[in-house]
Order: structure tokens, then sequence, then C-alpha cells
């Protein structure tokens, strides 16, 4: 989950795979975080508004790794 008051607010759950695991996607051309497995994923909840967005995406498909951030 993400939350940025007054901005954001995101949730997204991985989809369940056939050994009842996080169905994943492993070295696809353009993964997200190239050195992981992309997890495929269903946003529950997705709202983001900020100067003259406001999108509502829930309910669609996603995907997500894990990573690190350097500054």
């Amino acid at each position: 989950m993400l939350t940025i008051p007054g901005i954001t607010s995101i949730e997204i759950e991985s989809i369940q795979g056939i050994s009842g695991a996080p169905a994943t996607i492993d070295n696809p051309p353009l993964c997200i975080v190239p050195s992981h497995p992309a997890t495929v994923a269903k946003s529950s909840r997705y709202h983001y508004q900020d100067y003259d967005k406001n999108w509502q995406f829930s309910d669609r498909n996603g995907y997500y790794s894990p990573f690190i951030y350097h500054a």
C-alpha cells in the first residue's frame, strides 16, 4: 500500500499462481526491475489526484518487484 495524503492512495495484491504462491514473470524483456522477477497483481484501489488530474484505476492489472532506492 502507498498513501500520500491528499494526492494518492494505492493498494495492489498479487494474483495466485498454480502452486498457490504469487504468480511471477521471470526475465521478461521489459521488466520493471531487471534483476528481480515481476509479480503479477491486481490493483484493489488506485486513486491519484493532483493538479488537474483525477485518476481512478481500481480493479486493473499491475506488476511489482522489490527494489532498493539509492540517492
